[in-house]
């Protein structure tokens, strides 16, 4: 198996015994990892663990991790109502740190809210390659990856609306005080050019909207870490609770505590950075055995949206639906049950 140049550049994380494949599948089973388990990720996530998304960037430690996947998480997000699905876990080898890694290939389904964003409905397939120290029992690293076309769909279609610009300028506005004061020349020029075309002029949140409407939607049409309003909704909703992000909200370049400047330019992180070619090739398998669900080749399928505008032939989502998740512990029983045997001989 081999390594992708993002794995293999950092070995901070060095296992002194390499693990064989038994101990790697007996941590996994004892982890039982998922995204929708938040109360569970101190256990899951150290200070060191990172957590990768080619199109959006690198978040280090247990909070940075926390916030980032509530940006999808019902209950946690601003935009995500509902949120479930099912995974199928795949061995991938020792990684060159003796680390244990993991492929999983995950159906998901969400449900758009439309208090902040354009309601509608959408499933969609993921891959997540994960990686753990069966010895100390958490995970590393993941890198993980939503079909472009989805994030396409979800930021040029559901968030691509007044509701959610409003909910960006308003968390600038109302969270972050500087940096609403920083953005005030934008919005004044803006205000010009819309007192030229008769609407309200002596509103600065109707300009800051005006202003977010004028970038793109996602830079170079895929990534969320650019000049672009997707970086602003993402890092608007981790504003609301950490000040931190105030300044990767802002209109004009503007330093945060560290010193960074983000949503002004894309590193360009390729997806082949982070996974190789054949954990591509296991995921498009996957996306073609999952078409029930989800179209081929993009991955996703929009089931319904706000407004009856309807992409699937008069099929609607229904929010009594929650498919149950899938546990490592039936993976198991249903694809190896060896190994099941093989781990309780060992009890």
């Amino acid at each position: 198996m081999g390594s992708t140049r993002a794995q293999q550049a950092d070995d901070s994380t060095s296992i002194a015994v390499t693990p064989t494949l038994t101990q790697c599948f007996g941590a996994m089973v004892q982890m039982n990892f998922g995204y929708n388990q938040r109360d569970r990720f101190p256990e899951f996530f150290r200070e060191d663990s990172t957590m990768s998304y080619a199109r959006a960037g690198t978040y280090q430690g247990l909070d940075e991790i926390t916030e980032y996947v509530d940006f999808i998480q019902a209950g946690y997000s601003a935009f995500v109502e509902e949120s479930d699905g099912t995974k199928d876990v795949e061995f991938r080898g020792i990684g060159p740190n003796g680390t244990c890694e993991f492929r999983i290939l995950h159906n998901s389904w969400f449900t758009i809210g439309n208090e902040n964003s354009r309601g509608g409905s959408y499933n969609a397939t993921l891959i997540t390659v994960l990686e753990m120290d069966p010895v100390e029992n958490y995970i590393t690293k993941v890198f993980y990856q939503y079909p472009d076309a989805f994030a396409q769909a979800i930021f040029d279609i559901s968030l691509n609306d007044d509701r959610t610009r409003r909910y960006v300028c308003k968390t600038m506005r109302d969270s972050c005080p500087a940096t609403w004061a920083l953005n005030q020349e934008v919005f004044a020029e803006v205000n010009v050019v819309m007192s030229k075309t008769g609407n309200d002029t002596d509103s600065d949140l109707l300009a800051c909207m005006e202003a977010l409407k004028g970038l793109p939607t996602l830079t170079d049409g895929v990534y969320a870490d650019g000049n672009s309003q997707a970086c602003r909704a993402l890092h608007a909703q981790f504003a609301g609770t950490n000040n931190h992000h105030c300044a990767h909200v802002s209109l004009v370049p503007q330093p945060d505590p560290n010193g960074v400047i983000k949503c002004q330019e894309s590193k360009h992180i390729e997806v082949s950075d982070y996974f190789t070619e054949e954990d591509l090739q296991k995921y498009d398998a996957y996306v073609q055995a999952s078409t029930n669900r989800v179209d081929y080749p993009s991955g996703f399928r929009l089931v319904s949206l706000e407004d009856g505008d309807d992409s699937s032939d008069g099929l609607q989502a229904s929010s009594a639906f929650v498919a149950p998740s899938l546990s490592y512990w039936s993976w198991f029983w249903n694809h190896c049950p060896c190994l099941i045997a093989l781990l309780a001989g060992l009890a």
